[in-house]
């Protein structure tokens, strides 16, 4: 007789993914209002950076929550990276960056597709 899924299998994904999402927003908020935190890296590798940054968030969320609906996930990392690029108007020596922004959210759609597939793998999507 098959037995029922268990109901935490697969809750340490979902454990590291909000560890690994507090990490991120700490360095973010907390780490990228420290002197300097905006000259790291040269252009063009902060699109990169930011593109990379991002859709590892977008990953994490849609992991952490992950009976949230895709659509949902990128609406709330696409929402925590205006929130940065509008701090960041108020750090001295930092200023908000459309093409920062741009990159961000390019991340956060890149991530969709696999966030999906892992979610799929795991059981998460049934068909």
């Amino acid at each position: 007789m098959p037995t029922k899924p268990h109901i935490y299998k697969h809750r340490w994904v979902q454990v590291i993914a909000i560890i690994g999402l507090v990490l991120m927003l700490v360095g973010i908020f907390i780490g990228g209002r420290q002197p300097g935190a905006g000259s790291m890296f040269n252009p063009p590798w902060d699109k990169v950076v930011h593109l990379c940054t991002y859709a590892l968030m977008a990953m994490l969320i849609g992991l952490a929550f992950r009976k949230t609906p895709l659509p949902i996930v990128l609406l709330m990392t696409v929402s925590i990276a205006a929130c940065d690029e509008i701090a960041q108007m108020y750090i001295p020596g930092r200023s908000a960056d459309a093409g920062d922004y741009a990159a961000d959210a390019l991340g956060c759609l890149l991530a969709i597709l696999p966030d999906y597939w892992i979610k799929k793998k795991l059981g998460w999507i049934k068909d």
